[in-house]
């Protein structure tokens, strides 16, 4: 079904709960046993300081206004709450994907704290950094850790997306009017070919705890390897 159809169709519509997917570490997997998961409950900074605690005693003021710079775009809006949220998708491609980038660090953005900590102490050391390949000068909390995806059942009433994925495909239509149409029509693709790529790993968010039993299966990823 392509994503217009799906859109229009609610495909959760008549159903009491829904398959979802959400791409995590070893590093917790007692804890979501024993909890389920739940949303962050502090707020955003203060959650980013603790992180940087865990690298470093004490985090210089600098650093961290830095580390609240990088957290900006994940600042909750009048319109949903982006930090207080757990995320999940459809896509268990996209799960696994999100696992594989994220399970050393404990998640998106612990992984940009960590980032921010070690461009920090590259800079200290007088390391010219350039792009994204700077020197790892300090190993993520949970490098022995593995990826893994948990398979999700919950009612899907709890989905906080809708309006997400309608704005998603108007900007998506706007793009390819704009100039994307002229480059895919020359490579003999569609529209239906361009919008899939916009959609394939969209994102849902979840404001409730979701509790151990609605955990259906925990499937393990094989790690690869992870550039910063």
């Amino acid at each position: 079904m392509q994503f217009k159809q799906w859109l229009e169709n609610h495909w959760y519509d008549f159903k009491e709960t829904v398959t979802l997917y959400h791409g995590t570490s070893t590093a917790f997997t007692e804890d979501i046993k024993r909890d389920g998961l739940k949303p962050p409950q502090d707020d955003l900074l203060n959650y980013g300081l603790q992180i940087a605690k865990r690298y470093m005693s004490k985090v210089p003021p600098a650093l961290i206004k830095k580390i609240k710079e990088g957290l900006l775009i994940r600042t909750d809006t009048n319109n949903h709450q982006l930090f207080k949220a757990i995320y999940l998708t459809p896509d268990f491609k996209g799960a696994a994907g999100y696992a594989q980038a994220y399970y050393k660090y404990g998640g998106e953005i612990a992984h940009t704290i960590w980032r921010e900590i070690n461009i920090w102490k590259n800079k200290e050391q007088g390391v010219e950094i350039t792009g994204n390949n700077d020197p790892i000068l300090i190993q993520p909390i949970h490098q022995h850790h593995q990826p893994i995806v948990l398979e999700i059942e919950i009612p899907w009433n709890w989905m906080k997306t809708f309006h997400d994925l309608r704005k998603k495909f108007d900007r998506a239509v706007t793009s390819w009017e704009d100039y994307e149409k002229t480059h895919y029509e020359k490579e003999g693709k569609t529209f239906n070919d361009y919008i899939h790529n916009w959609v394939e790993d969209f994102e849902i968010r979840v404001t409730e705890p979701i509790p151990p039993n609605m955990i259906k299966n925990i499937h393990p990823i094989t790690a690869v390897p992870t550039t910063s």
